[in-house]
């Protein structure tokens, strides 16, 4: 089906001469064009990980011990299965995304290329932790 005036259809308005299939192309790849972003909500969908770069963003992680200090909740979480979780998952996937750079060897992490990438979102949570629930801690 064609619209052939900007109309109302299949649940949009369209410009003339763009047929459904364009349109439903078109609504694909703008959907899909935010990977980078999909993957730092991911980075932050662990409250480890939020923690982890939200210390590090202010340079206080270095080493792999102290970042299991740094995630930890005030002592509710064994600090040995939660080093082999940041160890094993967590350091990893940040790693991976580029916002963090771990090395393995060394234990050392720092500042990943990608880190600045999501400065925006850590500043966020940060300037506006008063605005969220005590539950997003």
């Amino acid at each position: 089906m064609e619209c052939h005036r900007r109309a109302y259809c299949f649940g949009v308005f369209r410009t003339p001469g763009i047929t459904r299939s364009d349109a439903v192309g078109s609504m694909t790849m703008a959907v899909s064009a935010t990977p980078r972003l999909d993957e730092a909500f991911d980075a932050l969908r662990n409250v480890h990980r939020r923690r982890l770069l939200l210390n590090l963003r202010h340079g206080s992680v270095t080493r792999l011990g102290g970042a299991t200090r740094v995630v930890a909740d005030g002592g509710t979480n064994d600090h040995e299965q939660l080093e082999v979780e940041l160890f094993h998952l967590h350091l990893p996937k940040l790693d991976s995304a580029g916002y963090v750079s771990w090395h393995r060897e060394s234990g050392v992490i720092e500042k990943g290329p990608a880190f600045e990438d999501i400065v925006p979102l850590l500043e966020l949570l940060e300037n506006n932790a008063e605005e969220l629930p005590e539950t997003f801690a």
